[in-house]
Parts: structure tokens; sequence; C-alpha cells
């Protein structure tokens, strides 16, 4: 779970770096492909970026929307909730506020109403504790009371990787740099092409 939300996390921070106002908005596990250990991102449908104005698609699955994004579109401060929404789902197995099955109006009623909760773990490992604190930080409902940027995310996780689990930090700095900023991102479509160019 550290090594994928770490990658991640890195890769669209150094993306955001390199393409100023780049926002996914669609972030979710059906976009998340892996090429070995490397967690790679597809589907720009909703991505936006200074300068490149790329048609709306549609909009993320409602299992990840922010509560602010139902109404206002896609943002950084989204896409920090709907990665906190995919780490919650790599520990527990499911979405943070429900999936099949909800409409979108049990969704969007869950998303801001509903508080995210951890199940209690006799067996729970100082890392798995430290993680579900990051993904609820993430899932705070007000966008100001999450990470300010993908760059906090990505270094309080580095924090709890140095802490608990130092071969993971290692693994992904040896990665890190512009080539994981251009490697995170799986271009799928024309669109993805566009951002991929930008990258480059």
């Amino acid at each position: 779970v550290l090594r994928i939300a770490l990658s991640l996390a890195t890769g669209l921070d150094q993306a955001c770096r390199r393409v100023q106002g780049l926002v996914h908005g669609d972030l979710r596990p059906e976009n998340i492909m892996m090429s070995g250990s490397t967690p790679m991102i597809a589907d720009f449908g909703l991505s936006r970026a200074a300068g490149l104005h790329a048609a709306r698609a549609g909009r993320t699955a409602g299992a990840y929307l922010a509560p602010e994004c139902w109404d206002e579109g896609p943002s950084l401060a989204g896409d920090i909730y709907a990665l906190g929404s995919v780490i919650a789902e790599m520990l527990t197995g499911l979405p943070p506020f429900g999936a099949g099955g909800m409409d979108d109006g049990s969704l969007r009623k869950a998303h801001h109403d509903a508080r995210v909760s951890f199940p209690e773990r006799r067996d729970a490992s100082a890392l798995w504790s430290l993680l579900c604190a990051i993904a609820s930080t993430c899932l705070a409902k007000r966008p100001a009371d999450r990470f300010r940027a993908m760059s906090d995310l990505a270094g309080r996780l580095a924090d709890a990787g140095r802490e608990k689990d130092p071969d993971v930090i290692a693994d992904v700095a040896a990665r890190s740099g512009f080539t994981m900023a251009a490697a995170v991102f799986a271009p799928v479509r024309a669109r993805d092409n566009q951002i991929k160019a930008l990258l480059e």
C-alpha cells in the first residue's frame, strides 16, 4: 500500500510541477494500472492544465468524488481526496463511503455527511495505523483541512515510510525525479498524448 500510494503521490506532484494547473479529475482504481511494481495513471478525460482545454467527458466515479466536486468540478483538492479514497480502499478492500448499488443521491450524501472510519484490527501494524491517519486527512470534508498540495501528501507518506519501511522509500526514490513524473501516466487516449507531450 505504501509503495503504491507514495509512487502515485510523488508522480502526481512532479507532474503538477511540470504542468502548472494540472488536475486529473478522475483518480480511481480503474484508472491505475500496474507496470511491474510501478503504478501508472490512465484516462485524462477530465484532466485540465493551463493552456490545455480537454473536453469534459463525464465525472469521476461517485465513490471517489470529493464533496465540493459534485457541484464545482475537478480540482487539486479533489485529486487529493480521490487519492485518499484509493488509499482507504487498499487498506480495507472497499471505498470509504460505499460503492456498487448506491445511487448518486446516496453517494453524494455519504461524501458530504459520513465520517471515514477504519475497522479495528488487533494485528494492525504501526504503519497501517499511520496510513489510515493519512487517508483520513485526505478525506476531510473541507478542502482546507486536507493536505494543501500533493507534495505535502507525498512528504507525509515518505515520513511514514522512513519510520516503518525504509526499503520502500529507497525503491521509490531510485525511480523518482522527472522519470517518475513521466512514467506515472499511461497515455491511452489522444488527449492523453497532449498531456504526455507537456511532460516531455
